[in-house]
């Protein structure tokens, strides 16, 4: 039977969920996606995602892929608007973008950007949004030293979670730095960690943070923070930070997505 393969293109809040991989028993944004193109098609329809988030991670950028039989070639064209309509308001699809045959929204991709958000004082419009992290002063200098130095290290393995499933700790980091984020009032009031890698271990962004705050309290150099993570070494005192900081941001992939290369390059 012939098919025609979709990469959707989607963004979710995850707080309401326990990650996105399907699980028994467990309400998930793929599980989510799955029973609403069962609806539709009145078959079991299964999609695959650009990679997995953890409970309670947010994407803002998200892709995955589903094959339609021929006969429901007639859903394309509304396809965004009926999942949409059969979706909690806290998974959108924004697109479905026919590609070629062999695409794979997870193997295919090239790179993946995550930022994570941190603020100070208490805000309402950001809790459960951003990571509220009180403390008065930050070296933001020594922060952005070790982040970068992540560029130069090719084992993650000092983040790799115990009882990890990953083949291979080695990754390959194209950017890390912090910034002000847009999105306080003061630039002096938040922050976002933004990192770009051709892959990631499960949890290891949330790690990283974790162990660059102990940097920025000056509990720890940027030259013992990198030389624990060069030893594959775990750390004595970072734990993960929060998940409901964490926005997987953006995907790339090494050609057109659509009519135009839709997820442009970040750094590298």
């Amino acid at each position: 039977m012939a098919h025609q393969r979709y990469f959707l293109e989607l963004a979710y809040l995850g707080t309401p969920f326990k990650g996105w991989q399907r699980q028994p028993n467990a309400d998930t944004v793929q599980g989510r996606i799955e029973d609403a193109l069962r609806v539709l098609t009145r078959e079991e329809t299964l999609i695959t995602g650009c990679g997995r988030t953890d409970t309670g991670v947010h994407a803002a950028s998200f892709f995955a892929h589903v094959d339609l039989p021929e006969q429901h070639a007639g859903l394309a064209p509304t396809l965004c608007e009926r999942l949409n309509g059969l979706l909690p308001k806290a998974i959108r699809i924004h697109a479905a973008h026919p590609v070629h045959a062999d695409a794979h929204a997870r193997f295919d991709a090239v790179q993946r950007a995550y930022a994570y958000r941190l603020h100070r004082r208490e805000d309402p419009f950001l809790d459960g949004y951003s990571f509220r992290y009180p403390y008065a002063a930050w070296n933001l200098d020594a922060m952005n030293a070790a982040a970068d130095g992540l560029r130069r290290v090719g084992d993650f393995s000092s983040f790799m979670k115990t009882g990890s499933d990953a083949k291979t700790p080695h990754c390959r980091v194209d950017l890390a730095f912090w910034e002000p984020d847009p999105l306080t009032s003061k630039a002096s009031e938040g922050w976002v960690f933004r990192i770009a890698a051709d892959r990631f271990l499960r949890g290891m962004v949330r790690l990283v943070v974790g162990g660059l705050l102990e940097v920025g309290r000056e509990r720890l150099s940027p030259e013992a923070f990198l030389e624990t993570v060069h030893k594959g070494e775990r750390f004595q005192r970072s734990t993960a930070a929060p998940a409901h900081g964490l926005y997987l941001h953006r995907i790339r992939y090494p050609y057109a997505i659509g009519p135009h290369a839709a997820v442009p390059q970040i750094g590298g």
